[in-house]
């Protein structure tokens, strides 16, 4: 689940990925963040970022939390804790429909 907050407005669009692949991410990444004009997006080091080249050319800036510094992505790491009270871990993404995102994402 692709979880991105709007540092000004806290809207935390939602939305599902088919996989961790990198590519993926990031074409999901764009589709979200061109609905808003944003032009930075802060990522944790995870694998599925590793083609944020891809957003640069789009001229989205990437940036990067420091290894071990969760502090650095707090109000994603909640949103993230929340949504698991909807999402158990174990589940996979793919039972839920997109009305079922839609609802969590407004709760």
């Amino acid at each position: 689940m692709l979880t991105l907050i709007d540092r000004k407005s806290l809207y935390a669009p939602l939305k599902p990925l088919p996989s961790k692949q990198a590519h993926g991410t990031m074409a999901a990444i764009f589709e979200v963040l061109k609905q808003f004009g944003a032009h930075r997006v802060t990522f944790d080091n995870d694998k599925e970022f590793a083609k944020h080249q891809l957003l640069r050319d789009e001229g989205i800036n990437p940036y990067f939390a420091d290894p071990y510094c969760s502090n650095q992505r707090a109000r994603n790491a909640n949103m993230n804790d929340l949504i698991r009270q909807f999402l158990l871990k174990g589940n996979s993404f793919a039972e839920f429909s997109d009305k079922a995102v839609q609802v969590i994402q407004k709760t």
